[in-house]
């Protein structure tokens, strides 16, 4: 790789000049003179006119953090199209397998525009301060400080460089000579200066006539340069284990297994690629999820990362065959959770071989009045409340006795359904009148001798309430507290049991109150 000072562009010629070197400042100093020069250097590296060592970045700031700001960019690319640019020359770096690694994070989120001397490496487009001179492209601007501060230099670090792109000159050129603008500078934030090789992604210009001269990526011999700078850091390997066939309806899990040539940790993030969408359940390297009944096979990829940003992919083909029998065990009862909807949600665990769930609901002692709806998911909204008749009083305590469900779900496939796994006595109140709206649920379990008692609240809706958790014998429902839930915003949830060992009562109460509204007091038979 030859390197040479940069030329301005061809007065007879199409080419664009990407800039005139990177522009560096010692220890930070944007306010003033420059202690360096714009760098048109002969050598792989820039540094200063006082010669090596190159300058870098240290191993403790990498990889290197990156973000963007997009006024005033040019309308010749949509935002999206200058993050996209931004993320693949991010991207085309780490895959040098060098020592070094960039990774972009997206728009900046705080500030309006890019500024010197920051600590934050920024990219960005030119604006009143015209970083970018005459006719060139775009600037790497930097700062390094220099070790030890007296004496011959032994160690030049890198503490900030940002990326600014003249919007004019971009302005339509094709989108592959703007991804080559940003990648082109990125090589300058990593220490590189300019090349005299054509087919080098450093050369000093571009046609944007001749997409060929619009490098995207480096060339083998400035991958070769990186990797002197920084020392090489290798991708890691990894497996998405062997193609497989399931049944409709099973869980499926999918392990990944990765090795880093340098013994480094990996994190892995899977992503379905082909088939019908299903609902991924990840932890570590591994991922889960339910077949769904489908003849279209499912392809899936995994993604290994180290801690530098080097990636390595894999996939795997799940290949879904029909269900030959009717899920067995009938699902678990297992959360209550404020729901997106503006109700809570009950929860059961899912069932293998279910492709789809029947959640049914009917007054204690009327099954004969049950209705029932199909979902695809073990999660079931409360659709179950009610509104007092009238307004009543503020000073008032309303009772409202055995206003619930009895709830039950069941999982199903093609072949027919499982037993009903029974659920929670369940309801709501909406009281518009008194901005007054909360879900709740209770559980009473008897196993023989053995006995517990469940019950929860969440506030879904008004101002917040003080809620009481309370159980006794129908005579005496408020006899003893199982629990104190204090204030509960909208959103809240307060959940509490009576376990084994404890006096268990056939009656759950649960009281609610707020100054200048009527008390509530929910009365449900368990037992």
């Amino acid at each position: 790789m030859a390197l040479a000072p940069a030329r301005a562009a061809r007065a007879d010629g199409p080419a664009l000049v990407y800039d005139d070197g990177p522009e560096l400042h010692r220890d930070g100093r944007f306010d003033g003179p420059l202690w360096s020069w714009p760098l048109p250097l002969v050598i792989a590296f820039f540094t200063d006119v006082d010669g090596p060592p190159p300058g870098r970045w240290r191993a403790d700031k990498l990889p290197l953090d990156i973000c963007s700001f997009q006024p005033p960019r040019t309308a010749s690319f949509s935002a999206e199209q200058f993050r996209q640019a931004t993320r693949d020359a991010a991207r085309t770096w780490n895959a040098a397998e060098a020592g070094a690694g960039v990774r972009y994070n997206g728009d900046c989120s705080t500030g309006t525009r890019y500024e010197f001397g920051n600590r934050r490496n920024e990219i960005g487009f030119d604006d009143e301060r015209n970083a970018v001179r005459g006719s060139r492209v775009a600037i790497a601007r930097g700062s390094w400080q220099e070790f030890p501060a007296f004496g011959p230099t032994e160690r030049r670090d890198f503490t900030e460089f940002d990326v600014i792109v003249d919007g004019q000159q971009v302005t339509g050129i094709p989108y592959q000579c703007l991804q080559s603008v940003i990648t082109h500078e990125i090589g300058h934030v990593l220490g590189f200066g300019h090349s005299t090789t054509r087919g080098d992604l450093m050369f000093e210009s571009f046609s944007p006539s001749d997409l060929s001269t619009c490098h995207t990526a480096p060339s083998a011999a400035e991958r070769a340069k990186l990797q002197e700078l920084y020392g090489r850091d290798r991708a890691p390997t990894v497996s998405a284990g062997a193609d497989r066939a399931v049944t409709a309806g099973a869980t499926v899990t999918l392990a990944a297994s990765a090795t880093d040539p340098e013994g480094q940790a990996v994190s892995y993030t899977w992503r379905q690629t082909a088939g019908p969408a299903v609902s991924l359940s990840s932890s570590g390297a591994s991922v889960s999820f339910i077949a769904p009944a489908t003849a279209e096979p499912l392809q899936f990829e995994v993604t290994a990362t180290d801690p530098l940003l080097h990636s390595a992919t894999a996939s795997t083909r799940v290949t879904v065959g029909a269900a030959t029998r009717p899920p067995a065990i009938a699902p678990s009862f297992a959360s209550f959770l404020p729901g997106a909807s503006g109700a809570a949600e009950l929860g059961w665990e899912g069932s293998d071989g279910a492709t789809a769930y029947q959640f049914c609901s009917y007054p204690p002692g009327s099954p004969t009045a049950q209705r029932c709806f199909d979902g695809s998911r073990p999660l079931v909204p409360i659709d179950l409340q009610f509104t007092p008749d009238t307004q009543g009083l503020a000073t008032a305590t309303r009772v409202f006795v055995n206003d619930v469900h009895q709830t039950s779900l069941s999982a199903c496939n093609p072949k027919g359904c499982s037993p009903a796994g029974i659920g929670p006595l369940a309801s709501g109140i909406r009281w518009p009148a008194w901005e007054i709206g909360f879900d709740y649920f209770a559980l009473g379990f008897d196993f023989g001798r053995l006995q517990f008692t469940i019950v929860g609240v969440v506030n879904v809706s008004g101002p917040s309430r003080v809620f009481t958790l309370n159980t006794g014998p129908a005579a005496d429902p408020n006899l003893a507290r199982i629990r104190s839930c204090d204030q509960l915003s909208k959103g809240d949830v307060c959940v509490d049991f009576l376990g084994p060992g404890k006096q268990q009562y056939d009656t759950v109460t649960i009281v609610s109150t707020r100054d200048g509204t009527p008390t509530t007091e929910h009365r449900i038979t368990v037992r």
